[in-house]
């Protein structure tokens, strides 16, 4: 068989393969919801073909296991869900850094923005929060084949979405991606992702962007690796008091906006 043969059927398995993952998932999306406590795939709804069209190469389910762990805890309605990768999982002060707020803690391993909008429901939804902290996207930025800034982009959209369906006037904090040392490469990808969803946040006053990463970094702009573990990808204590000065104000404002506006509607 010659290479260029080879490469044709490689090419067609990797297409094949995109085709059934995209149906399996649509087929999931429209089938009917789980009981209570069980894990439901993510819910038949307008959005579904859009979760498809980002299904190629990507497998949420993987993360089943680790979201039936989240789950364990009861929904608290009414606190502020931080969700997200491992930044989030590994905040393990957040509770502390957010004193006085009612905080849930959703992260999970080393995910991306389509798996925190597949698992969007189980994650955000069931516990009708006040109002939402996303950062994700570090990892759809890294590897020989990051995402594109536009991707990223209308990953956001789509999570806003989704997390909005029950609940439009949902206020969604977005914690800008770090620029880290192990992914300097990436750095200039960062900062075009963050400046496309921070105009997206702009254009909607229930949307906040929260940009810590000028206090993560050295005069000259670049990952300051005193933030951040010896991995030079997590951040350190150090690194999340600089989280904890930008994104608990934003946290406490939108609470307490959504909370004084649900006690008017009463």
């Amino acid at each position: 068989m010659s290479p260029a043969a080879t490469t044709n059927d490689a090419r067609r398995l990797r297409l094949r393969a995109a085709g059934l993952l995209a149906a399996a998932w649509l087929a999931a999306c429209a089938g009917p919801a789980a009981a209570d406590g069980e894990l439901r795939t993510a819910r038949g709804d307008d959005h579904r073909d859009a979760l498809a069209a980002h299904a190629a190469g990507e497998d949420p389910q993987r993360w089943a296991a680790e979201v039936r762990q989240l789950l364990d805890a009861p929904p608290a309605p009414g606190g502020v869900v931080f969700v997200g990768s491992s930044s989030i999982r590994g905040w393990r002060s957040l509770a502390t850094d957010m004193a006085g707020l009612p905080v849930v803690r959703h992260g999970f391993g080393g995910s991306k923005l389509i798996d925190a909008c597949y698992w969007s429901d189980e994650l955000v939804t069931r516990h009708r929060p006040s109002a939402v902290v996303l950062f994700s996207g570090t990892n759809d930025l890294a590897g020989e084949r990051p995402k594109s800034a536009a991707q990223v982009r209308d990953l956001f959209r789509l999570f806003v979405q989704r997390v909005r369906r029950d609940d439009p006037e949902l206020p969604i904090a977005w914690i800008a991606i770090t620029p880290t040392p192990a992914r300097a490469k990436h750095v200039a990808l960062v900062r075009a992702a963050n400046e496309l969803v921070r105009a997206e946040c702009a254009a909607d006053p229930r949307l906040a962007f929260v940009d810590p990463s000028p206090d993560l970094a050295t005069p000259d702009g670049a990952p300051d690796p005193r933030f951040f573990q010896r991995d030079g990808l997590h951040l350190n204590a150090d690194g999340y008091a600089v989280w904890t000065r930008h994104v608990r104000p934003v946290a406490e404002r939108l609470h307490a906006q959504r909370t004084a506006a649900d006690a008017d509607r009463r």
